[in-house]
């Protein structure tokens, strides 16, 4: 049951990604022309139905997963370009470099996520770039904490206690 839900999650996720990037042919209207019919409800016309300054909804929510899929991809993105290498570092070395790492990742993850992001985005500014750079911030200690784990689980395998062993020449 579980290969159901990952294939129908990843077919919404390619559904959505589909109309995001076919949007000008898909929505119907303009997404922020106004209408003279606010707040119609659904109809033949309108399929969601309009809103309170008569755009169509429907346009709306096609070029709103544009923005919405940009910021969850470029947020994990950031996140993975700050947390892997932390992780792999913080996993590899051992000594003050990984207890530094850790207490690094430690001291972020005990930091309330949203009132960091929504601090940092009052400093910096609101717009989409700065939106994905905060989340990508805010999301990295997670990915570190994971990938450092995975290393250290990776160190002490007996493979790599076997390639120690034999000084890397093949047996």
């Amino acid at each position: 049951m579980r290969e159901w839900g990952r294939w129908i999650g990843a077919g919404a996720v390619s559904c959505i990604a589909a109309a995001a990037v076919a949007a000008p042919l898909l929505a119907p209207y303009d997404p922020n022309a106004s209408g003279t019919d606010m707040l119609a409800l659904p109809n033949a016309t309108h399929w969601l139905g309009t809103d309170d300054l008569g755009r169509d909804v429907l346009s709306r929510v096609i070029y709103g997963a544009r923005a919405s899929l940009a910021i969850g991809f470029g947020a994990a993105l950031v996140a993975a370009v700050i947390g892997v290498p932390t992780g792999l570092i913080a996993g590899t070395l051992r000594g003050s470099v990984d207890v530094a790492l850790v207490a690094l990742i430690d001291m972020f993850i005990a930091l309330p996520g949203l009132v960091l992001a929504l601090i940092i985005t009052v400093m910096v500014g609101a717009n989409l770039r700065n939106l994905i750079l905060v989340l990508g911030f805010v999301m990295w200690p997670p990915v570190a904490r994971l990938v450092r784990g995975q290393a250290l689980a990776i160190r002490e395998a007996l493979f790599i206690e076997a390639a120690r062993a034999t000084g890397g020449r093949p047996l």
